[in-house]
């Protein structure tokens, strides 16, 4: 049996056509949990890259509904400040002026 290191696999056809499982069964325990770690800091950075486009593609106009539709759900009382739902990490309460 060939031992095979992770470094020597390629990536990207492992999940579209499972021809690599059979190697990846084969390595050892070590190696399993570097690849896993490889492949999870991968999406991490996908996630990441993907999450700043959207925010950058954000217009002034979408900008602008979303505060909108802030300032309703304030005005109808729709809104729980985060102190109320984290009081511990927050601190108190306290209202404008004290």
């Amino acid at each position: 049996m060939v031992k095979h290191s992770f470094r020597t696999l390629t990536i990207a056809p492992i999940f579209p056509n499972k021809t690599l499982l059979p190697t990846i069964r084969q390595l050892s325990a070590i190696d399993k949990r570097e690849l896993i770690r490889i492949l999870m800091a991968e999406e991490d950075i996908s996630d990441e890259q993907v999450w700043k486009a959207q925010f950058e593609a954000t217009t002034d106009a979408q900008w602008d509904s979303l505060a909108e539709i802030v300032r309703q759900e304030i005005a109808a009382g729709d809104i729980t400040p985060l102190v109320d739902v984290f009081p511990s990490s927050l601190g108190s309460r306290s209202t404008p002026g004290n």
